[in-house]
């Protein structure tokens, strides 16, 4: 985003979480590496980092066995729809429609759960106060892991005991 010939830019913090912190770090290091000099308090042009995490509603979760009662109903279902005996092909329907319905589950199930946390992080470039560039880019993230990406600024933390 940066135009040639600029060498100085100041970068300001963006927040107090680690990974803000690790980003602004990793940033710093790879402007310098460009031959772009890097500043926290001077410069002709302002880089900012906004990081932000967006967490969303998921729904219910699906049925455990959904694809296992799916198979055995479909395959009794053909059992029973059979006016004739059965040959022996014709009877292996039903443990075969059930089986295949629980090797589907397993499957869902040794999967690892969906996300429903996103992170946003956006990076701006301002010079003489106004922006002219910009990068955003979304991650999802597990939702456990989320606390890396929060800010610690204005959080409330209890203290308990003496």
């Amino acid at each position: 985003m940066l135009p040639p010939g600029r060498a100085y830019v100041r970068l300001e913090e963006s927040d107090e979480s680690p990974f803000a912190k690790g980003f602004d770090q990793f940033l710093a290091t790879e402007l310098i590496r460009r031959g772009i000099f890097v500043s926290p308090d001077q410069g002709d042009e302002v880089i900012k980092v906004d990081v932000q995490v967006i967490r969303h509603r998921s729904g219910p979760p699906a049925a455990p066995y959904a694809f296992t009662l799916l198979g055995a109903f479909a395959g009794v279902s053909v059992f029973l729809a059979e006016a004739q005996p059965l040959t022996l092909a014709a009877s292996a329907i039903p443990p075969v429609a059930a089986g295949a319905g629980a090797a589907l589950d397993a499957k869902r199930n040794l999967l690892p759960p969906a996300t429903s946390t996103e992170v946003i992080v956006s990076t701006a470039l301002f010079e003489h106060g106004y922006q002219t560039g910009g990068k955003n880019d979304v991650f999802y993230i597990q939702t456990r892991n989320a606390r890396e990406y929060e800010s610690v600024i204005g959080k409330n933390i209890s203290v308990v005991g003496n």
